[in-house]
């Protein structure tokens, strides 16, 4: 029997795919949100990722949500890396390429890395950006094909990340030491959040988790914004805490100049129309 063309039959959940992204990497970008999550941030700007594919069919077709949801679209491997290849003029000028997002594009290990092995031949810059809970045996050959690794860490307390985030972050720690073994470029992206994750011991337990594994990495803050939450209402989920609120921009200044205190790089997207800079203008 001849052998199976996966490229050809393997499918992939795709929420969204969004071109001409400059705010995911360098240059222009396409940026795949994958499908799927092992967080339950109670912050999340794409919670229309969160559902199972196949339990959201049964709920729809029980009327269990209340409103209508945000379906994903299947994909195989070859008409996924077919559209990105599209943009490959934009790639080659402007040194951008693909960043995987989500979501959180590691639930689809399979997958990513048949896409991921596509694009790597052909030369085209990837990034990644992951929230760090994935089976490191699955994911070690990808992430060695990435160029650019964003690397959320929400809380560096077992026990408040499970508050906020639904799991502990034992895993996510241990991947993040993994993946700074790869010589890679590793932005550590905090979702920084008032009152989560903006006081003074949360950021120094992070300088100092960085510091004691050595770990090369620079670390960029993202200022919390409620720009998702639309999506909740959709999906007929109760919306984010009105508690949660951006940092005071001196807060985030002096963040900053922590980090920096440390020897970690530490910055923030003030570009127009970025998230970041609407919160602190």
């Amino acid at each position: 029997m001849p052998e199976m063309n996966t490229s050809k039959v393997l499918n992939g959940k795709i929420s969204n795919i969004q071109h001409f992204s400059i705010h995911d990497g360098p240059g222009v970008r396409t940026t795949v949100f994958f499908y799927g999550c092992p967080l339950r941030c109670k912050w999340c700007a794409n919670p229309e990722t969160w559902f199972d594919f196949e339990a959201l069919k049964m709920a729809e077709a029980s009327d269990c949500l209340a409103k209508e949801p945000l379906r994903p679209v299947l994909y195989t491997v070859d008409e996924l890396v077919d559209q990105l290849m599209s943009q490959i003029i934009y790639f080659r000028n402007t040194d951008g390429g693909v960043t995987f997002s989500g979501g959180e594009a590691t639930c689809q290990p399979v997958f990513l890395e048949a896409v991921a092995s596509q694009l790597y031949e052909r030369g085209i810059h990837m990034t990644i950006e992951t929230c760090g809970v994935f089976d490191w045996r699955k994911l070690s050959k990808t992430m060695s094909m990435m160029d650019l690794i964003y690397y959320d860490l929400k809380h560096m307390s077992p026990q408040q990340h499970k508050i906020f985030c639904g799991r502990q972050n034992t895993v996510i720690l241990e991947n993040l030491i993994h993946l700074s073994q790869l010589g890679k470029e590793l932005v550590v992206r905090l979702p920084f959040i008032h009152p989560v994750n903006d006081m003074p011991e949360n950021i120094e337990a992070m300088a100092d988790f960085i510091i004691k594994n050595e770990i090369k990495c620079s670390v960029e803050l993202l200022p919390y914004h409620r720009f998702g939450e639309g999506k909740y209402e959709k999906l007929g989920l109760p919306k984010p805490s009105p508690c949660f609120k951006a940092p005071t921009t001196a807060i985030l200044q002096k963040t900053i100049n922590y980090f920096e205190r440390r020897n970690i790089t530490c910055f923030m997207d003030y570009s127009d129309g970025h998230p970041a800079a609407q919160m602190v203008k």
